[in-house]
C-alpha cells in the first residue's frame, strides 16, 4: 500500500538508494569472469559458471529495478518541489548568492590592493593604508609627491599609482547590501527548511516494493 513521506524523508531515501546502487554496481562488476580449477570435474565447472551467471543476472535485475525506482522517485520529488515553490526559492537563493559573491569579491580586491604590488624606489608605500579611495586633494598630493620623487631618481622609470576605485560611501553601501542579502538568503533557507518538513509526496506500491526488498525503507 502506498505511503506518504515528507520531502526531507524522501531526500534521505534517495541518498540511501544511491548508496545501495553503488554497492550493487560493484557487486555486479565482480561477476564479469569466473575462476575455476582445471582439476575440478567438468560438470562442476559448468555448474559454477551457470551459478555465477544466474547470480550476475539477478544482481543486474536488482540494479535495474532500483534505478527505475530512483528515477521515478526523483520525478515525484521534482514535481513536489515545483508545486511547493522550492524551485523558485532555489532560483532566488542562487541569484542572491551570486550577487553576494560579486560584492564580496570587489571588497576583497579593494582590501588586497595595497598588497598587490611590491614597493619601489619611487613608490615606497605602494598604497596608503586606507582601503577606500581618498579625497581628491589627497590623491593630487600623492601624485605630485610621486612626480617629485621621479625627478630625483637616477633613472627614468615608468611608474603607476594604484588607488581604490570606491569611495568610503560606496564601500558602506556594499556593506549594507551584503547584510540585506544575507538576511534574504537566511529567510529563503528557513522557508525551504519549513517546506522540506511539511510538504509531502506519495511512494507508490512499486517503489515501496523495491525499497523494502533492498532494506532501504522503512529503516
Amino acid at each position: 500500500m502506498a505511503e506518504t513521506v515528507t520531502l526531507r524523508k524522501a531526500a534521505k531515501i534517495r541518498s540511501k538508494m544511491a548508496t545501495k546502487m553503488a554497492e550493487i554496481q560493484q557487486e555486479f562488476r565482480s561477476f564479469a569472469t569466473t575462476r575455476v580449477s582445471i582439476f575440478s570435474p567438468l560438470p562442476n565447472i559448468h555448474a559454477e559458471l551457470n551459478k555465477n551467471e544466474s547470480e550476475a543476472l539477478a544482481t543486474f535485475a536488482r540494479l535495474k529495478a532500483l534505478g527505475a525506482a530512483y528515477a521515478e522517485l526523483r520525478g515525484v520529488v521534482s514535481a513536489t518541489n515545483q508545486e511547493a515553490g522550492v524551485s523558485d526559492l532555489l532560483a532566488s537563493a542562487n541569484y542572491f548568492e551570486a550577487m553576494l559573491a560579486l560584492v564580496r569579491q570587489q571588497k576583497a580586491v579593494t582590501k588586497s590592493a595595497r598588497r598587490s604590488r611590491r614597493p619601489t624606489y619611487l613608490d615606497p608605500e605602494v598604497l596608503p593604508n586606507d582601503e577606500a579611495r581618498p579625497d581628491e586633494q589627497t590623491i593630487n598630493a600623492r601624485i605630485l609627491g610621486q612626480i617629485e620623487r621621479a625627478k630625483v631618481a637616477s633613472a627614468v622609470l615608468e611608474e603607476m599609482m594604484v588607488f581604490s576605485t570606491y569611495t568610503q560611501s560606496s564601500l558602506d553601501e556594499f556593506e549594507r547590501f551584503e547584510k540585506e542579502v544575507e538576511n534574504k538568503i537566511s529567510a529563503i533557507h528557513d522557508k525551504m527548511e519549513e517546506i522540506n518538513n511539511t510538504a509531502t509526496l506519495v511512494l507508490n506500491d512499486d517503489v515501496l516494493a523495491v525499497l523494502k526488498a533492498e532494506n532501504i525503507y522503512p529503516n
